[in-house]
């Protein structure tokens, strides 16, 4: 079986050789139909540089007819022989040898620098994966600022929200004293106490507390998730401040309270306990 093959350029055909990375085709012809390739195949050939002959596809298109999309990384004249194609069952077409030329795409009297290695070249880049990436890269770029600037805005907006919440008439402490009456009064009022209105008082208690811690520490609390607001805690009692520490042991409790059986007498203690707190924030006491 004879092969009749010529080398094809797809990329002005008029030049006489390949630039580095170009792919084009080396078109062959058999008077006798082929052998069919299957994947997966070997190529082989009297190879001195692997990269000087790289196979991206095989096309069958007819019985006698094989078309091959090659490219080269490798800058110099080419003479390629003993060259196949060799199935996984020991199958092969035969290729008869055949030359060509690869230039270098930068000024030739400047050496080409693959700081990668030549890998990177094995195939051609692809314009639209180029610009995607360009892309892909300033999206991340414009997240870095923006994203930011959207937390920031938000705890600003977040904290107007908080302070129109806030009655400015009274004093974080008197603020918190006048809202736990409000909720002592109601929930000693209400002649039909079960779990569900233990917890909901306790839930109430919780959002007057962080109002009042928000409103000393300038941080709007009632926007937090509870780990957040735990972290704020931890970093306050860092500083070995007795009042951050205090703030942070009532934050605890209520936290292990909510997990367990909510009681009436474990209410009156968290009552007892915050009121303490304000008095003594009103008084200058741990302030």
């Amino acid at each position: 079986m004879s092969l009749q093959c010529q080398i094809k350029k797809i990329q002005n055909p008029q030049d006489q050789f390949v630039t580095v990375g170009e792919s084009f085709l080396l078109f062959c012809e058999s008077q006798e139909d082929l052998i069919q390739v299957k994947e997966p195949y070997n190529i082989e050939w009297n190879q001195s540089n692997k990269y000087q002959l790289i196979v991206k596809k095989v096309d069958q298109f007819e019985e006698k007819k094989i078309e091959l999309l090659i490219t080269s990384v490798v800058v110099g004249p080419h003479n390629i022989q003993n060259f196949q194609i060799k199935n996984s069952d020991e199958s092969f077409i035969q290729f008869p040898d055949f030359n060509f030329e690869v230039k270098s795409i930068q000024n030739q009297s400047e050496p080409i620098t693959t700081p990668f290695g030549p890998f990177l070249l094995q195939k051609e880049l692809n314009p639209n994966l180029y610009w995607s990436g360009i892309a892909l890269l300033f999206f991340f770029v414009l997240l870095s600022v923006v994203i930011p600037l959207y937390k920031k805005r938000t705890k600003k907006n977040q904290w107007t929200r908080f302070l129109s919440s806030c009655d400015q008439g009274f004093s974080p402490s008197e603020e918190l004293i006048r809202n736990l009456k409000q909720i002592r009064r109601s929930f000693e009022q209400n002649k039909e106490l079960n779990e569900y209105q233990f917890k909901s008082t306790l839930l109430e208690i919780e959002k007057s507390y962080f109002v009042f811690i928000g409103r000393l520490y300038q941080q709007p609390l009632i926007y937090f998730k509870i780990k957040e607001i735990e972290q704020f805690f931890q970093k306050n009692v860092k500083s070995n401040n007795n009042q951050s520490h205090s703030f942070y042991l009532f934050f605890k409790e209520i936290q292990k309270i909510k997990k367990t059986h909510v009681t009436k007498e474990s209410l009156y203690q968290i009552f007892d306990w915050i009121q303490d707190i304000a008095s003594d924030v009103k008084k200058g006491g741990i302030l």
